[in-house]
């Protein structure tokens, strides 16, 4: 390259792209030589600095002779125009100096050092673009690993949770009262939350605000044995009941995809029809917000089934299985909803196991109280939790209140106990209940139902007990623990047993009925 050429070529910018539709410089006369540009001043930018170029460069011919102090005039300025959007691209540097005249060779010569810079810094750019996409693609592919490594391990989770949920109702449809299972499943601290009845036996303090709140592993276990005792009433009323020797099945689960059985069949069942194996799914899913619900799991609507951090809503259900063949009318069911939050288990592990913390079912228990009260075809009686609540002279059911300690001393009976057993009130009281036990009174039986009386449970018993005469009739026996206050630490200071004769209310509905 010629020597002048070299003091006008300057030294590469990266970054910067050619602008070959940009303005050319005027070529130079015939024979001119080139004038040589004028060295920059000490401490000043050169005059190919590219921060420089968008305001110090000249962008028409005009604007070019004006720098040059030809002091020509310029023609009169047209009507404003609207500005243009400014290109994203950027100005090429220009070949020389402004007012640096070029010859033909001296052009070719800069244009072609000037594509090949561009070529470098356009390679560059791309292998820099390169680099940049592999750079995120592999972001992009460690940040799915780890998306689907969280939700596998939720997925691993939620069906733990209901695993364990599954545990827990079947325990409550099995009557399972052994406080070491119930152990295993909840959580120090544990709560059941449900609406409250008065047919179902509970303590008084268990009462918050129309709820019922049921605490620790005691607290389960005496809700279940109070279910119970409920459940077999709708079949241990019925005509039949006497010929039974199994009290009444009963089923309790959470509801899932499984469970497909037509909803017409679900609920009260005639005489012709029989329970489905299964309680049908809900029209609808539970509501949750939508900021906390997990959509990771994609069955989770077919399951009817909301995940919310370590809580899952659901729906449940409650259903008699052999009503019928006791005597009742139909067989019945509950539905309701349930919220379940859970504890431990981030690592799977023995020492950090999955447990229950809280339990909170929604349900109608008056309507359910209907349906019960329709299938046995008799009125349920009333589940009293004090000594206050036990008045019991006018009520026609046999009914006696015995200490809470053995050996359980009879404290009051009212006149339908007296008539049924035939004993006078002197004669009874401050005796114990063996007065009406004799030689076919099952002994296990009686001690199953003193065990439940110790722990403070209801129970419920078919026996045969005798009256006064040496008679015997087939009793079925109800017990209710009852309470002297509101005391969450109070043991039960009474108990109340309902009596009924099977043998009578079977002659007083029917006179022959069909045999297990």
């Amino acid at each position: 390259m010629p020597k002048d050429l070299q003091q006008l070529q300057p030294p590469p910018a990266d970054g910067d792209e050619p602008m070959l539709d940009g303005r050319a410089d005027e070529p130079a006369a015939p024979g001119a030589a080139a004038t040589p540009a004028p060295p920059p001043a000490e401490g000043a930018a050169p005059w190919y600095d590219a921060d420089r170029q968008a305001t110090s460069l000249p962008a028409t011919a005009e604007e070019a002779s004006d720098a040059s102090g030809s002091g020509a005039p310029r023609p009169s300025e047209p009507a404003a125009q609207p500005q243009k959007k400014p290109s994203s691209r950027r100005r090429a540097r220009p070949l020389a100096p402004p007012g640096v005249q070029l010859s033909a060779d001296e052009r070719t010569a800069l244009e072609r050092e000037r594509n090949r810079e561009h070529a470098r810094n356009t390679r560059a750019r791309k292998k820099e673009a390169i680099e940049k996409l592999k750079h995120d693609v592999e972001a992009w592919e460690v940040e799915t690993r780890r998306t689907e490594e969280r939700r596998a391990v939720k997925e691993r989770k939620s069906e733990r949770h209901e695993r364990l949920l599954a545990e827990v109702f079947r325990a409550r449809g099995e009557a399972v009262v052994d406080p070491e299972v119930w152990a295993s499943w909840l959580a120090p601290g544990f709560e059941l939350w449900q609406p409250q009845s008065d047919y179902v036996a509970h303590r008084p303090s268990d009462v918050v605000r129309e709820r019922r709140v049921s605490r620790g592993v005691a607290g389960m276990a005496d809700d279940v044995a109070a279910w119970a005792v409920f459940m077999h009433g709708v079949g241990r009323s019925g005509a039949f009941s006497s010929r039974m020797a199994e009290p009444p099945a009963y089923e309790c689960r959470h509801i899932h995809a499984d469970d497909k059985v037509d909803p017409s069949t679900f609920g009260m069942f005639g005489a012709g029809g029989a329970p489905p194996r299964r309680p049908p799914p809900p029209a609808s899913s539970p509501r949750v917000r939508d900021d906390e619900v997990s959509t990771d799991d994609e069955d989770a609507r077919e399951r009817r089934v909301a995940y919310a951090r370590d809580t899952i809503m659901g729906f449940w259900a409650l259903r008699t299985l052999d009503a019928q063949r006791h005597g009742a009318r139909c067989e019945v069911a509950l539905r309701g909803m349930y919220c379940a939050r859970f504890v431990g288990g981030g690592d799977a592990t023995a020492e950090n196991p999955i447990k229950l913390l809280r339990l909170e079912l929604a349900y109608d228990m008056q309507s359910f109280a209907r349906t019960v009260e329709a299938a046995a075809s008799a009125p349920l009686p009333y589940a009293p939790n004090s000594l206050y609540d036990a008045t019991f002279h006018d009520d026609p059911r046999a009914k006696v209140v015995t200490t809470a300690r053995r050996p359980f001393v009879i404290a009051n009976v009212n006149q339908a106990w007296l008539d049924l057993c035939g004993f006078g009130k002197d004669e009874v009281l401050g005796r114990t209940m063996s007065c009406i036990q004799g030689e076919l009174t099952d002994k296990r039986a009686v001690e199953s139902v003193h065990a439940a009386v110790a722990a403070g449970r209801a129970a419920d018993m078919t026996l045969i007990n005798y009256t006064s005469k040496g008679d015997a009739f087939l009793n079925y026996l109800r017990v209710f623990p009852l309470y002297a206050d509101a005391n969450p630490n109070q043991r039960p200071s009474n108990y109340l047993g309902i009596l009924e004769d099977h043998a009578k209310r079977r002659h007083a509905k029917l006179d022959d009925g069909p045999t297990a």
